[in-house]
Formats: structure tokens, sequence, C-alpha cells
């Protein structure tokens, strides 16, 4: 019997090199960018070499790989062969809503392959150590989509326009209109963001973590031990000085994004995720983070309303959900209150209600950010595989033997020196 061949399977060899990763990165953000303009309906498959030999993408080739002969050499061959398999694999590449679908499918599941790659041929170099705080913070901003922008992908590679990306900088930044064209510069001379005719390119790994974290070291990042949680420990929430000014009017959306963001995670509001019928719905709160290999999801439902949530409500967004193309690990619904059959109803259907027993307002904002954030920890905690349970369990059996020991090596020094 013939192997069934796996989805994008045709992907594989063109990414096993950082310099094919790039190159194949560098195609599909070509494709979400400057071609979705300039080739928005494409009617003939365009071939490989056509597309490769464009000025937008040579110079964004010359830019990535440059003094990088060899490299170039593969990303361009990769890039090629990328384009042409596109067309000939993937049945509506030349539908662009279903080609971005398609791309934000393997941008999904080669996300660490292009991570890596962009890592390698990001130039932090050509970034002031003193910028460097404030571009960390223009690239946080971007993730949480606190300047908007268009998100392309479910992995967040945002598209936004120039005058707005100024505007916002010097809203949020605080720095004077020449400082603003000094820190776009850096930006697009790290690599960090593409330029796109009057807009800018954010690619999702130059948003994530590791990136940022190189800007602050630039060495190789100490790996970080694995962080144990319990139920019986729960950090305190940071970030609440953020809550001193009133948030916007749709404030529990808000909380939650800024929950999920400081728990690690990618969190954007009202965001329109693809349907399974090719429409639109509207998510109030959708987040992601990376596991190991795995892609972890959150869908969030925030019911800020003065009365309680009943079955009706569960039963729709059961519906919701069930009609996304992409589905999530974790599905919470937050809100004041709910009855009983609505209880029973998302136990039912695999939701996790939060009951914060008020209604979110500016004014206990920072109450309710609280509430929100022990709550998901709780959640993740309880969720936790039973190996990593049992692990924790032996630390703390291994904590109170050690305690134990302190004890009596104590009680025999005391009796020593009384002696």
């Amino acid at each position: 019997m013939e192997e069934v061949k796996q989805r994008y399977w045709w992907v594989e060899d063109l990414v096993n090199s950082d310099a094919k990763a790039m190159g194949t990165y560098l195609t599909m953000l070509f494709f979400i960018g400057p071609l979705r303009l300039v080739m928005y309906s494409i009617r003939d498959k365009p071939s490989g070499t056509f597309i490769v030999t464009t000025e937008k993408m040579k110079e964004w080739f010359a830019f990535y790989f440059a003094n990088r002969i060899e490299d170039i050499k593969q990303a361009y061959e990769a890039s090629r062969t990328f384009i042409d398999r596109l067309f000939e694999n993937e049945t509506g590449a030349l539908d662009p809503n279903k080609r971005i679908a398609i791309l934000s499918e393997i941008e999904i599941k080669y996300y660490d392959k292009f991570l890596e790659a962009t890592k390698k041929y990001l130039k932090f170099d050509n970034i002031p150590e003193e910028l460097k705080g404030i571009v960390r913070e223009v690239l946080l901003d971007i993730r949480s989509q606190r300047y908007g922008g268009n998100v392309r992908t479910h992995v967040g590679t945002i598209e936004l326009n120039e005058y707005k990306l100024r505007e916002s900088i010097k809203t949020y930044q605080r720095i004077k209109d020449e400082d603003v064209n000094g820190l776009i510069s850096c930006l697009e001379r790290s690599g960090l963001m593409i330029r796109n005719y009057d807009s800018y390119i954010f690619p999702a790994t130059c948003q994530s973590d590791e990136v940022i974290e190189l800007l602050i070291r630039p060495e190789k990042p100490t790996e970080r031990l694995p962080v144990v949680g319990t139920k019986l420990f729960i950090p305190s929430p940071p970030g609440l000085e953020r809550f001193n000014e009133k948030p916007s009017w749709k404030i529990l959306e808000e909380i939650v994004k800024h929950v999920l963001d400081d728990l690690g995670f990618y969190p954007i509001t009202n965001v329109k995720m693809d349907s399974k019928t090719g429409s639109s719905i509207e998510v109030d709160v959708w987040a992601w983070k990376r596991i190991v290999s795995t892609r972890f999801s959150v869908y969030v439902s925030c019911k800020n309303w003065d009365r309680p949530i009943d079955r009706p409500v569960i039963d729709e967004e059961m519906g919701r959900v069930m009609n996304l193309r992409e589905w999530p690990q974790l599905k919470v619904i937050i809100t004041k209150e709910a009855t009983l059959p609505a209880k029973r109803a998302a136990e039912a259907d695999g939701f996790v209600i939060i009951e914060l027993g008020k209604k979110a307002e500016a004014e206990n904002a920072r109450e309710i950010y609280e509430l929100v954030y022990r709550a998901f920890n709780e959640i993740f905690a309880s969720i936790a595989p039973p190996k990593l349970m049992g692990i924790v369990s032996r630390i703390e059996e291994a904590m109170e033997t050690l305690k134990k020991v302190v004890e009596e090596l104590t009680s025999l020094l005391t009796r020593r020196t009384e002696r």
C-alpha cells in the first residue's frame, strides 16, 4: 500500500538548512506582503524564477544574505522551488484568501525552522546599545497589537501602515519625531521588520521571546530551567502598574490579553479567525505559545455582563469553536456568574468557566486582573501531565525530608553546645 503523505510534505527539504528555511520564509512573506498588492489575483501559475527575480525579492535577499554567497544560492533555489511546488500541490493556491490560509498553516508547521533561520540572519549589530531597550518595547507593543495593524497569519505575522507605526511609536514611547526616524531605521536595518512599499511587515519569528531576548543578551541565551508549578504555589501577578490609567471600553478583553501575555502567550484581541465555511469568526481573545514542539492555543470568550450566563451561551460558543479551522487546546469563558445548567453544559463541552463574582470595570481592573491571572495559573497547573505532577510530588517529599534533616541537625548541634 502506498504510504499516505503528510500535509505539506513538499516543504520538508526546503527547510532542512537555515539558508533554505530563510529563503522559503522570505518567499512566504513576499506572498503575504508585496505580491498580495501587485498581483492580488493570479489567474495563471507564476513561475518561481519570475517571482524570485522581482526587484523587491532581490532586495530582501540581498539584505539578509549579504556577503553569504553559498547561502544566497541555497535560498534562491529553495525560494524558486517553493513557488513552483506551491501551485503544483495546493489546490486553491491561485485564490488570494486560500493562499494566505495555506501559507499561514505552513508557517505554523515549520515555525521552529523559520525561527532558527531568522535568528541566524538578523543583524543586531545595526542597533545601538542605547536603543535596544526601546526596540524591545516596540516589538512587544507590535506583538500585543497595541499599535493595531493587520494580522496576516495565525502565528502572528503583522503588517502595519508606516504612518500608523510612526504615530504609535511617538505616542506610546514618547519620543521626538527625529528620534522616531532613527528607531524605524534600526528596526529595518536589523531585519526585525521588512519594508513593503508604504507599510512594514513584522514576521512572527521576529516577535518571539527568543528573538526579543537576544536584544538584551546578544550572546547565546542561557537555557532556562523548567518552571514547576503546583496549585499550592501561584506567583504574584506582575504588571499591575499598567492599570494606573483607565483601560479601553473592552476592558475584560484587555485584561485577559495582558494576563496571557504575562504568562508567556502571544495574545490577540477581537481577532477574525478562519472558519471551515470560508467566512471569518471574531474571537474575543486568541492566544498561543509553543510548548516543546506543540502549538498550544487558547480560546477565550469574555461575557462582561451584569447578569449570569445560561446554557444557550455555552451552546453558541461550542458552535463557534466547532466551526473554527484551527481548534484550540483550551476553551475558556470568563463571566461574572454562570447558572448551574451553564456549568453542566460547559463541563460536557470541554469549556472552563472563570467566574469573577463581579463585572469588570475601570475601577476594579487591578482586582479583576489578579483574579484572572490566578485562575489561569490554576488551570495550567491542573492540566500539567502526570509525569510532571509526579516530579512535583517527589520534590515536595524531598523538601519535607530535607526539612526534617535540618531540624535533627539543629537539635544535635544545640545539645552539643549545651554540653
